[in-house]
């Protein structure tokens, strides 16, 4: 309280209006300029953090780069290390084969071998038999004997005199440490590699050793080199392996930098920026900010002085005179509302006035008039209680005539007894007066009136305070609701229920017998009647037989419960007669009980559930029999789940990494072969497109492979055979192969004779492309390919021959075995996985025939052979339904990537084809309805509303046009999915226009089975 009296004693200064605008401006401007000036340095300093960011990223980059260049050396010289005339103990013909052999990395200045204890026994740069000395970093040698690993050592003088380090890598000769082989790494070789990085200007990049000693450096050239760091750096240096700061510079002054030691050579590089521009650049920022706050409150200043003069002189005026003031009216809005405000409020107030009265008297007619009691009363301790003539009555007071306005009007509470559940209620107590007295609302407060004259009377009293100002109670409004008549009726109903309750006493002797409990729900009386059989199972009180039915519903084990409720609703809606559950409760005693309910339903004439009766059975020791035989099932089977479990992640693998690439991959393919086909006349753009082609083909070929060769392995991949030509099946991959160039750099010949098969066209295709593949990435350019296609007896033989690189006979019997591959070269031109020649077996086998190849030996070509059981030629309608032409057709396309769906619109455009996109679920299932197309594409991966769900929506609307899957995943259960979800193909991402061709071809020829459900149409099948 003295706060607040201290505070309302404060008084501000007076001062004119001028002055206020003043304050206001300066208070407006001085924050901004500090802001601005706040922002500015903040901007410097983010700055900084930012380049210390980047500073880190390039010396861990760098770093590195460092530590890949000793890894690579060390790999190089264990791989020597394996040298069989070294583990012979032939040194002199390990240093002649070593001299005779160019150096193995350009890194290198020289090879050496050393004895454990230190002494040289030949360097390659030196002739042999020179005496050589010892190694001058023993302490090397001390930890590659501890650990058996490589070592890098620090800086030191090489045999040519120049400063140099080393890499050693253990030499085992029968299974026994012997020697450290090694190989010199000048320091100019560092210096090259630093001169390869790109750094800002003013940079330095330093690349130091376990001394701390400088190894190179891109500022000073080979002057600094075997300087220790500065010290300040050093400091940085010893005090984390990692990290940003500013760090001295060889050249004096200090620097923003950071650092990074590579493990495990304890090698480190630093790179940085001189710290004095950028930190003269920065207050130089904070000035300019300071300077031009400053000049913008000199102007605030000057323009507030200006538009104050213009208000003070009419505020002064209507002060004086009030609204009704004469003279020049005011120029500025904002007073001229002021005084038409203030002319409006005068009428208001009239208008307020009037309507206030009317307001009253309507309130007293209602007060008078209204058939429940009321009361009302202005002073907190309720001296003077104005009452309505229905109150009057119920208290047993004389009825006033309605003449009297003031009949009404009491003076206290009339001496009326009043008790509350047999005991009598002081006046002080009522909820009128507490009301009044505590300002807290009294709600449904049950009374006895006990008139002088009269019956005794049971009412229902509510009070509501009334507060003033300051929040304090000033009075209160109570009700007051008769409801004898209604206690009444329910004790007539408590008599019949306990009339109810004596007559189900044989009823519990049964239920307590059999373990079986009765119930009962009206839904008139929303609640439940149960009876004691209910109770004890479960575990309610034997005392309570009624109850709301969410009260029941928590003795349901709590993962049951959502379940059951379901059930009933589920039952409720369907109007179904009877119905079972089954569901548990948890005991007191924490065991598990499981019952079994038995509910019939009765409806009124509406079909609504009028009540429901029901019996429940303890089943407990059913459900453990039932367990007890699931447990031996489960145990049956967990062997078989165990080892599909490694089997099903594989697949998993498999999947996700085709997924994951194929989307990239279907976009650029897609978008290539619009650019090839569009017949653009800029020979390097051409150039550029087929590249991306090839590659994103050769990227598509190999997640193909790697799905495939998982499911054909499995035995799970699914075949769609019917007649085709294979000659001609052969030319589509020649002209494919054409188009990626990759028959350009050799001599291809083809002999292709008509033979037909009964063979999976798609699964054909993979075998012809990975048998000319294999033999284009095994001949050299300007080699010959060629390939036969010709009916031999009742079998159509397959032969692709070449004259490359050959197969030795070892290789010949196991070259389709998976991952087998032939020799490479070291730049690994021809790519590949190793399982291509696996499928081709494979599919083969599984269409009936057999596959082989011979070759003469390495440098003699090899050929291979495919046969295959040939079939007659179909009627000529058939081969016209097989290789009639496309006509152009309505396609949808719903992809949400919009640059794979624009991509696949205009492939689809080029064929004259009229396409429709749309970007997702919703806005694709609007369209198909709309434009009813003759081929829906559909990706599965759309967001939200999913591609499976999409072909469901639509399959249950009842459309029944081609839908055809788009996705990253083809597997077996992927394609089970989407046939149970109503797609008639599974296309498997990237798409070609050669899949489209062919999808297309089969739509404009077919229509799915309008009154077959699409889940189950045998024509099903994936097109990889």
């Amino acid at each position: 309280m003295e706060k607040g009296d201290a505070w309302s004693r404060l008084r501000w200064s007076t001062a004119s209006l001028r002055a206020h605008v003043l304050a206001v401006t300066l208070l407006a401007t001085v924050p901004m300029t500090m802001l601005a000036t706040w922002l500015v340095s903040q901007q410097a300093l983010e700055g900084q953090a930012q380049m210390k960011a980047d500073l880190a990223r390039a010396a861990r980059a760098f770093a590195l780069t460092v530590d890949r260049e000793l890894a690579s050396s060390a790999e190089a010289l264990q791989v020597l290390a394996l040298s069989e005339l070294l583990q012979e103990g032939d040194l002199a013909g390990v240093f002649s084969s070593m001299t005779a052999l160019r150096t193995p990395r350009q890194s290198w200045s020289s090879v050496f071998l050393a004895e454990l204890d230190g002494q040289v026994v030949f360097n390659t740069h030196q002739p042999a038999g020179r005496p050589l000395g010892r190694l001058s970093d023993l302490a090397a040698l001390t930890r590659l004997r501890q650990t058996g690993e490589p070592v890098v050592t620090n800086l030191t003088t090489g045999p040519d005199g120049t400063a140099t380090t080393g890499v050693l890598v253990p030499v085992h000769v029968h299974g026994r440490l012997a020697f450290a082989l090694g190989a010199w790494i000048p320091s100019s070789s560092w210096q090259r590699l630093i001169t390869t990085s790109t750094l800002p200007q003013n940079a330095f990049l330093s690349i130091f050793d376990r001394e701390l000693k400088l190894v190179a450096r891109n500022l000073g050239g080979p002057d600094v080199v075997a300087r220790p760091l500065p010290a300040l750096t050093q400091a940085h240096v010893q005090a984390g392996p990692i990290g940003t700061g500013r760090i001295g510079l060889l050249e004096g002054g200090e620097a923003y930098g950071a650092w990074y030691r590579i493990e495990p050579s304890n090698w480190g590089v630093v790179i940085g920026e001189p710290a004095d521009p950028i930190d003269r650049a920065h207050w130089r920022s904070v000035g300019m900010a300071l300077l031009l706050g400053l000049g913008s409150l000199a102007a605030g200043l000057l323009l507030a002085m200006g538009v104050a003069s213009r208000v003070t002189g009419p505020l002064r005026a209507l002060a004086l005179h009030g609204p009704q003031r004469r003279g020049e009216p005011s120029t500025v809005r904002e007073l001229i509302l002021l005084e038409q405000a203030l002319q409006r409020e005068e009428a208001q107030r009239d208008i307020a006035h009037d309507r206030l009265q009317r307001q009253a008297a309507e309130f007293e007619t209602l007060f008078r008039s209204s058939p429940i009691g009321l009361a009302m009363t202005q002073e907190r301790h309720c001296g003077h209680v104005l009452r309505n003539p229905a109150l009057a009555r119920m208290l047993g007071e004389p009825t006033p005539p309605a003449t009297d306005e003031r009949a009404a009007d009491r003076s206290g509470w009339p001496d009326c007894p009043i008790t509350a559940h047999g005991e009598a209620v002081a006046a002080d107590a009522l909820p009128l007066q507490k009301a009044a007295r505590t300002g807290w609302t009294q709600k449904d407060v049950e009374l006895q009136l006990r008139p002088p004259h009269g019956a005794v009377r049971d009412i229902v009293a509510h009070a509501v305070p009334l507060f003033d100002g300051r929040g304090l109670p000033r009075g209160a409004i109570a009700s007051f609701t008769d409801i004898t008549d209604r206690q009444q009726a329910e004790a007539s109903l408590a008599a019949a229920e306990r009339g109810l309750r004596a007559n189900q006493q044989l009823v519990e002797l049964a239920q307590a017998a059999g373990h079986v409990g009765f119930f009962q729900h009206s839904r008139r009386a929303r609640v439940v009647h149960w009876s004691t059989g209910f109770s004890r199972l479960l575990d309610l009180p034997l005392s309570e037989l009624r109850g709301p039915a969410r009260r029941c519903l928590r003795c349901v084990h709590p993962e049951d419960r959502r379940r059951v409720v379901h059930a009933l609703r589920a039952a409720a809606a369907g109007r179904t007669n009877a119905h079972m559950l089954e569901f548990r409760h948890d005991t007191p005693e924490h065991e598990t009980r499981w019952l079994g309910a038995r509910l019939r339903f009765t409806w009124d004439e509406q079909g609504r559930p009028e009540q429901v009766s029901g019996v429940i059975v303890d089943i407990t020791t059913m459900k453990a029999m039932e367990s007890a035989r699931m447990a031996l099932v489960e145990r049956e089977t967990a062997a078989r789940r165990e080892a599909e479990e490694a089997n099903r992640n594989k697949d998993e693998f498999l999947a996700m990494l085709g997924h994951e690439l194929r989307n990239p991959l279907g976009a650029i393919s897609a978008g290539c072969e619009v650019l090839n086909r569009a017949g653009t006349q800029e020979d390097l753009a051409r150039r550029a497109r087929q590249i991306i082609a090839r590659q994103a083909a050769h990227l598509g070929r190999l997640m193909d492979d790697l799905l495939d060769v998982a499911s054909v392995l499995a035995g799970r991949h699914e075949q769609q055979t019917g007649a085709i030509r294979l000659d001609l099946l052969a030319h589509r991959v020649r002209h494919t192969l054409e188009l990626a160039g990759q028959l350009a750099q050799h001599a291809f010949e083809a002999r292709l004779e008509p033979v037909w098969v009964q063979a999976d066209a798609s699964r054909m295709e993979q075998v012809l492309t990975n048998l000319l593949v294999n033999a284009l990435k095994y001949t050299p350019a300007g080699g010959r390919v060629s390939l036969t296609v010709e009916p031999v007896g009742e079998e159509a033989v397959i032969t692709v021959q070449d004259t490359g690189a050959g197969l030795t006979p070892e290789l010949q019997s196991k070259v389709f075995d998976l991952f087998v591959q032939g020799e490479r070269t070291l730049d690994r031109q021809q790519g590949g996985l190793g399982i291509g020649l696996t499928l081709v077996k494979r599919l083969v086998e599984h269409h009936g025939g057999t596959v082989s190849v011979q070759s003469d030996g390495p440098g003699h070509g090899a050929t291979f052979t495919a046969r295959l059981p040939a079939c007659k030629a179909p009627a000529a309608e058939e081969r016209a339904a097989i290789e009639g032409p496309i006509t152009p057709r309505r396609v949808v396309v719903v992809e949400d990537n919009d640059d794979a769906g624009e991509a696949l619109r205009s492939m689809l455009a080029l064929d004259r084809h009229e396409v429709r996109l749309a970007t997702s679920g919703a806005e694709g299932i609007a369209l198909i309805h709309e434009t009813q197309p003759d081929v829906a594409l559909v990706d599965i991966g759309l967001p939200g509303l999913g591609g499976l769900e999409v072909a469901a929506t639509l399959r249950a609307q009842g459309y029944g046009g081609w839908l055809v899957a788009v996705s990253g995943y083809g597997r077996a259960d992927d394609l089970a999915r989407s046939r149970a979800a109503g797609f008639d193909r599974h296309l498997v991402k990237p798409v070609t226009a050669a899949r489209i061709e062919r999808l297309l071809a089969m739509a404009s020829r077919t229509r799915p089975a309008a009154d077959q459900p699409h889940d189950a149409q045998q024509d099903h099948c994936t097109d990889q």
